[in-house]
């Protein structure tokens, strides 16, 4: 298995993870909570990173503001960098 695979991998099953569908309890004040559905599914995520992966690669300063922007195009893969990449250094 490749580096590039193994990443993709671990990214997926992070994203998978980060959205999987817990159902509500019957005592849900939102009648669309039980709606298992309406969850993203684990392709959604494939196709997500797969479009990330095709990019050109770009030269960027400030790279938390890159995701920022890009957050519409890529939501999950902007939300979990954003959460690993604010991370202070130690």
């Amino acid at each position: 298995m490749q580096v590039d695979d193994m990443i993709s991998m671990i990214l997926l099953r992070h994203l998978y993870s980060l959205t999987t569908f817990t159902p509500q309890s019957s005592s849900s004040k939102n009648i669309f909570d039980d709606l298992p559905d309406l969850a993203p599914t684990a392709a959604n995520y494939r196709d997500e990173l797969e479009h990330y992966l095709a990019t050109d690669i770009v030269n960027v300063k400030d790279v938390l503001m890159w995701w920022y922007e890009r957050r519409d195009m890529f939501p999950n893969l902007s939300r979990m960098a954003r959460d690993y990449l604010s991370i202070p250094g130690m």
